[in-house]
């Protein structure tokens, strides 16, 4: 430990172009903080804040967070091609209030994948959707390049580079992945994307990305979360596409099929934030990709 800490202050001082980088330990895993140039917020669109239904977002308090969060699971071993899970959080939160609300590091370590999670910070305990600089062309690529550039510095790796990319999303998160799929600059290392009643809109954008033989969605929507309208209209698209899908109820939704299908629309009875966690779905959807080996 003592080495560890003596070689992040060095880092810290030789390496202003990766921003600083925090450590922390847990009985699940490292979990490593970094500032990044490539985080999605500052952005000039939001330089003077954001405002919504008559109340001012202040850009101090809301737009200057450039952190994103990265945890590596106990046991977890370095190759050269890395699997990742990108989580995106919704409106009104930042990157530890959804860790304590939705459990992702207890649901993400029970899954045992082998794999990086991701946690970018969006507009910070804001409303709203718009994801800053990961909307731009190709700035995806350069966000995860530089996360895996900081993550192998870290933990003296010469290099780190993206295999297989999962992004999962909450609510308003629909709308900076809907933009990382159309030109985030890595379509052929995203393999799956998770909406968590969030199919809000930019149904065109998914749709382009489900033309590829390998792309997996699965989306839930609820009654009252505002999705139920779109994810209706969404399934009609995809049977004008004459894509495989599944459409159900999550009580009839089986490990097996989830294994099977390419593309899911299921609806849940549960409430808009309780659908990531309280039936351990992050989890359970962790558990059967088939695009994440396992620990």
């Amino acid at each position: 430990m003592k080495y560890r800490i003596i070689f992040l202050i060095v880092f810290w001082a030789v390496n202003p172009y990766f921003g600083k980088a925090q450590m922390s330990y847990s009985e699940h895993g490292t979990i490593l903080r970094f500032s990044l140039k490539y985080a999605p917020f500052p952005h000039p669109k939001r330089a003077e804040g954001h405002t919504y239904q008559n109340q001012k977002f202040p850009a101090p308090q809301h737009y200057q967070d450039s952190s994103a969060l990265v945890f590596i699971p106990k046991g977890y071993h370095f190759t050269t091609k890395t699997d990742i899970v990108v989580h995106f959080h919704g409106w009104y939160n930042h990157i530890d209030s959804v860790l304590s609300t939705f459990k992702l590091i207890e649901q993400f370590a029970e899954a045992h994948p082998k794999a990086l999670l991701i946690l970018p910070q969006g507009p910070k305990d804001a409303p709203d959707s718009f994801g800053g600089k990961l909307e731009e062309k190709n700035a995806f690529k350069n966000f995860i390049t530089e996360v895996l550039d900081s993550v192998a510095r870290i933990n003296n790796k010469k290099t780190l580079s993206p295999r297989h990319i999962i992004l999962s999303g909450h609510s308003g998160a629909y709308r900076v992945m809907s933009f990382i799929l159309l030109h985030g600059g890595l379509p052929k290392n995203v393999k799956e994307v998770w909406v968590f009643d969030g199919l809000y809109g930019q149904l065109e954008k998914y749709g382009v990305w489900l033309q590829q033989k390998t792309a997996r969605l699965v989306n839930f929507y609820t009654k009252e979360g505002g999705t139920y309208a779109s994810s209706s209209d969404f399934v009609t698209d995809i049977e004008a596409w004459h894509l495989q899908h599944w459409q159900g109820d999550e009580k009839d939704l089986t490990d097996d099929l989830l294994r099977k299908n390419q593309i899911f629309n299921i609806f849940t009875p549960l409430e808009h934030n309780d659908v990531l966690s309280k039936t351990k779905m992050f989890q359970r959807l962790l558990s059967t990709s088939p695009f994440l080996k396992k620990v």
